[in-house]
């Protein structure tokens, strides 16, 4: 819901004639049945241009979240999380479709005390790309922008 009304408030904001002349992410990281869960958002055009060659539209999925996952880190007191892949929806269309792929973790540790993100999605493609990263775990709740000058932050979660 929030990056729709982001989307729209860009809509709103910019020219007719340069649309999509913004590059963003966004990733939200909360505790889903005691489970950690990731859902990062992004637009499909964005990471085909990422991706370069694509290999079938049935692999699609897989090939975004295997790109997302090797520029995208979390860590819960130092201790790296795996994520695997649970579903990938589709949304919108033409330049702004958007793929939401949804990863849980695990091995978190609900009793943490810190958490760490690193994200450089898109980067090496877009030299404005930013990566909201919006975290709600235990009592805390924070939100940060991340791009070519910041790609890590923590959250203390106690």
């Amino acid at each position: 819901m929030a990056f729709k009304l982001l989307v729209l408030l860009f809509l709103t904001i910019l020219p007719l004639s340069s649309r999509h002349d913004f590059y963003i992410s966004v990733c939200y990281i909360k505790e889903v049945d005691k489970q950690l869960q990731v859902t990062y958002r992004i637009f499909k055009d964005d990471v085909v241009s990422a991706l370069g060659k694509i290999a079938m539209e049935n692999e699609f999925c897989e090939q975004v979240s295997s790109y997302i996952q090797s520029r995208f880190q979390i860590s819960e007191d130092s201790r790296r999380l795996h994520l695997n892949l649970v579903s990938c929806n589709t949304e919108g269309d033409g330049k702004f479709e958007t793929i939401s792929c949804i990863l849980t973790s695990d091995d978190h540790f609900p009793d943490a005390s810190a958490l760490m993100v690193q994200s450089t999605v898109l980067l090496e493609v877009y030299d404005d790309q930013v990566n909201m990263i919006h975290v709600q775990m235990q009592s805390a709740k924070k939100s940060m922008n991340l791009d070519r000058d910041r790609k890590t932050f923590e959250v203390v979660l106690h």
